[in-house]
């Protein structure tokens, strides 16, 4: 009996833990506190610029004085504040407010949706009198009250001597849109930081480069990397308005293979990238490489810049 007792025991344990986790996670007041720790470190994240080098760092963070008296290149580094957006911790307040919102969109907006799709006839007085807000009608029977009622966008249901309406179920769906929404956007940016990857490279027009410069790299992004095409610098221009100012910048991009040939091809400008096979490139700076010297009919000679 002693046996059989414990193992019954051991049995009900976990659905009792796994109930009160599932209480917690579902608790509304630790969603919020999880997305101000989401938001202020996404603000640390904007603020503190991310992916630079260790001597950047160094210059900028300097021990003394240190930023704030505590903020220093070591700090910054330990705590990965110079890649925030794909920190353990990060990710897991992320994991742990998506699972939030899981939680709470099964155990409180759903319910409630089923609830308020339910016809409720009360039959006692008392329970009128829970509700917010109720009245007695002298006059008046429930069949010229239900055509006011419709009237007004209320959905009648008429039963025998009673009378049920009720309108705003929409109300009930929006909560469990938003939380769908925000999940998907999670998810978004989890899979992000674990395959996403970030390079950078200079290049000049009618250079052509493979992404081989990566500067940082989510853990699952290996199979992410270009491996059998680059990119060509067909030409890069800036367009200037009548009073001199820079109006916008383009490069003329061609994705070509590993034998030269062109699979695709773009101008790109501000805002307007190049998006193939899952990777995006976008302007980030220019500057002069070099001078291109041709004196009538000479040969064209290429001068390099100093650093």
């Amino acid at each position: 009996m002693t046996i059989s007792e414990t193992s019954s025991n051991l049995k009900n344990t976990p659905p009792q833990w796994g109930r009160k986790f599932i209480q917690t996670i579902a608790d509304l007041r630790l969603a919020i506190i999880l997305l101000l720790l989401i938001a202020i470190f996404s603000i640390s994240g904007t603020v503190i610029e991310q992916g630079q080098s260790l001597s950047f760092y160094q210059v900028n963070y300097p021990e003394k004085p240190a930023l704030f008296g505590f903020l220093t290149w070591k700090v910054l580094l330990l705590l990965g504040l110079n890649h925030v957006y794909s920190t353990w911790w990060y990710l897991s307040l992320l994991i742990l407010f998506g699972s939030s919102l899981t939680a709470c969109t099964f155990r409180r907006q759903l319910p409630a949706l089923k609830a308020a799709r339910k016809w409720q006839f009360y039959q006692q007085s008392r329970q009128f009198q829970k509700l917010a807000l109720s009245a007695e009608l002298e006059t008046g029977s429930l069949e010229s009250l239900t055509p006011l009622l419709e009237k007004k966008g209320y959905k009648v249901f008429l039963e025998n001597n009673s009378l049920y309406a009720r309108k705003g179920l929409i109300g009930k769906i929006g909560p469990i849109i938003v939380h769908a929404a925000m999940l998907i956007i999670l998810a978004g940016s989890i899979w992000g930081a674990l395959t996403g990857f970030f390079a950078q490279e200079m290049v000049a027009s009618g250079d052509s480069f493979q992404v081989k410069n990566i500067i940082e790299a989510g853990p699952l992004s290996k199979n992410s990397l270009p491996k059998d095409w680059g990119i060509k610098v067909n030409r890069f221009w800036i367009d200037y308005s009548p009073k001199g100012d820079i109006e916008q910048f383009y490069s003329d991009l061609s994705v070509i293979d590993n034998q030269g040939e062109e699979i695709d091809r773009k101008t790109i400008q501000v805002n307007q990238p190049l998006h193939h096979k899952g990777v995006t490139f976008y302007q980030t700076s220019w500057g002069i490489a070099g001078v291109k010297v041709q004196v009538n009919n000479s040969p064209i000679l290429q001068l390099p810049m100093a650093s």
